[in-house]
Order: structure tokens, then C-alpha cells, then sequence
């Protein structure tokens, strides 16, 4: 009896070492997607000092932030870039922990990167009702996945070239297999 519930425990502790290495492999992926989805973001989102409308015609500062806090933060002074770039960190950061709850497949750090550019343009909110996320649980190496992230190109009802190239770009990111240095 002794022999069985040391073969248990022994199985029992593997399983646990096991858990904890794939926990820790995903945590570094996250990580990962994270450092190359910063200057990834920061490319596509230009950075500007004090607050402007933009496109939409929302008020934005820094690498596109939106948030009221931020706003107002900012309303007599201008924003560094080292600030934003701090913001920038923080805030995909907080993205990539959210998207990690909705997506259910093991993607890689190039893919997860791409998803947190999305997110981070269109909002987790609309990410999270998305027909991209659908179909990237079931099938996160179909070309539908190509076709929806390239829905996301509207500004106010009008397509726009920015965001049409900024989607292509995140497509090839999302499909690229090189290790990234400068997104």
C-alpha cells in the first residue's frame, strides 16, 4: 500500500512540475509579446506631446491614449516620450493579462503581439465580442483570421489607409516565425 500511494504521490508531483513549467513557459511568451508589441504599437500609433482629434475625432495624447485621467493629466503640460512610452508598457501590459483570459489556444509571442496591437486600437471591449476572437479560438491558423483582422479598418464609417496598412501589418506579424528585434 505504501509502494501505490508513493507511486501517487510521485505522479502527483510530476503532474505539478509540469503544470508549473507550462505556466511559467506561458508567462515568458506573454512577456515576450509584450516587448515586441510595445514599439510595434508605438510605430503605428505616433506620439504626440500635448492632445489632438484624431481621426475620429476623440481626444488623444501620447501613443494614443484616450483615457480621461491621462487627458487630463496632461492638460497644461506636455507629455515626454519616456512618459508615454512608460503608459504604453503599462497599459499593453494590462491588455495582454486580459487577452490571455479570452484566448484559448496556445498562440505564439509574434501572434499574441499582433492581437495586443489590435486590442489596443480598437479596445479590449470590442475585442472581446469579436468574430477575430471566435474564430481564432476554434481555428487560429485559418485565413479567416486574416479577413478579420482587416474588418478592423473604419474610422467613422470611412476606410482608412492607415488603419488598412496598420492591419496588414499585424497579419504579418501574426504569420511571421522570425524573432523580432524591432517590430
Amino acid at each position: 500500500m505504501t509502494t501505490t500511494n508513493n507511486y501517487i504521490d510521485e505522479e502527483e508531483l510530476i503532474r505539478a512540475e509540469i503544470d508549473a513549467r507550462a505556466q511559467a513557459n506561458k508567462e515568458r511568451n506573454r512577456k515576450l509579446a509584450v516587448a515586441k508589441a510595445v514599439p510595434f504599437i508605438a510605430k503605428w500609433e505616433g506620439f504626440r506631446e500635448k492632445k489632438y482629434l484624431d481621426q475620429a475625432g476623440i481626444w488623444t495624447i501620447g501613443y494614443g491614449f484616450t483615457d480621461k485621467a491621462i487627458l487630463a493629466k496632461y492638460e497644461n503640460t506636455p507629455m515626454t516620450k519616456e512618459e508615454g512610452m512608460e503608459l504604453i508598457k503599462l497599459h499593453v501590459d494590462k491588455l495582454s493579462k486580459q487577452i490571455e483570459l479570452l484566448v484559448e489556444r496556445t498562440l505564439n509571442s509574434n501572434q499574441l503581439a499582433a492581437l495586443y496591437s489590435l486590442a489596443y486600437n480598437i479596445g479590449i471591449g470590442r475585442f472581446s465580442t469579436s468574430t477575430l476572437l471566435k474564430v481564432l479560438n476554434k481555428k487560429p491558423h485559418s485565413p479567416e483570421v486574416d479577413k478579420q483582422f482587416r474588418v478592423w479598418r473604419y474610422v467613422s464609417g470611412m476606410v482608412s489607409s492607415g488603419l488598412v496598412n496598420r492591419r496588414n501589418d499585424e497579419v504579418k506579424l501574426y504569420h511571421s516565425t522570425e524573432e523580432l528585434n524591432n517590430a
